[in-house]
């Protein structure tokens, strides 16, 4: 089933495209974007724990532009939904990531096509999907860049409520992201010109205060202005890695899929 052909869940839709909160639209987030821009990317794979805020940001950032399709379970969950009415998702749970899989793997398969853009929802916590993926991409000619949702438990979980459905496995998706969640923001800069990313917070550019406490609060507010940020960073793969907040991946994801 080709990924065009899927409908977005009216429940997902969200109105127009409109322009990213100005917290979102930070010189770190505009470089971050920029720089991933420069590599021609024809596939973006988005990923984050469940409840991150993947779907909604992949329909707020594709719904209008006719050269982008993307492949979420939440189309095929809608999908199964009208036509199963009654039916407990938890009857059909395993259709709906099975089918979603097997459109993610055909789409790979098939290859890109030239001035499209695919949009891939995936968690990838799982360490043995998202090498799967990532190795027909390449064998099959795409040019990817891994887009993750960055966000804490308390928020992921309320997430899942918010869309009516808790993930049973979330404390495993939690605890891979755990241990992949470091590897990103510790990672070294993929690309030179990521030089550009340095904070957009001007007291970043003075010498840390002396004084200890003063110290730990800048420290602080650095930890958080980088969570409200985007940085492209390297994940020990070939593809280059944004990690972005919840606020500002739309916003991301949009300047992404709008490359030249």
């Amino acid at each position: 089933m080709p990924a065009r052909h899927v409908p977005t869940p009216p429940s997902v839709v969200r109105g127009a495209w409109t322009a990213a909160p100005t917290h979102a639209r930070t010189p770190r987030v505009t470089a971050a974007v920029t720089a991933a821009r420069t590599g021609g990317f024809d596939l973006v794979v988005v990923g984050g724990v469940p409840g991150a805020g993947k779907t909604t940001a992949i329909a707020q950032a594709t719904d209008d532009l006719a050269h982008v399709s993307s492949i979420d379970p939440e189309h095929v969950s809608w999908w199964l939904r009208t036509r199963l009415p009654g039916v407990p998702y938890l009857r059909y749970r395993w259709l709906v990531h099975l089918t979603h899989t097997l459109r993610i793997l055909v789409n790979l398969l098939n290859g890109p096509t030239v001035g499209r853009r695919l949009v891939v929802h995936d968690p990838g916590t799982r360490l043995g999907r998202r090498r799967l993926f990532l190795g027909l991409a390449r064998l099959s000619g795409w040019r990817t860049v891994l887009l993750y949702v960055d966000v804490d438990r308390p928020a992921a979980q309320d997430g899942q409520r918010r869309r009516g459905r808790v993930v049973r496995s979330f404390d495993e998706h939690w605890q891979s992201w755990e241990r992949l969640r470091p590897t990103l923001v510790a990672a070294p800069p993929a690309d030179p010109a990521s030089a550009d990313l340095a904070p957009a917070d001007p007291a970043s550019a003075h010498p840390a205060p002396a004084d200890p406490a003063s110290a730990h609060r800048a420290s602080t507010h650095r930890a958080s202005a980088h969570r409200a940020s985007a940085d492209l960073v390297s994940a020990g793969s070939p593809e280059p890695v944004l990690l972005t907040d919840r606020t500002g991946a739309a916003h991301v994801l949009r300047g992404l899929c709008l490359a030249a």
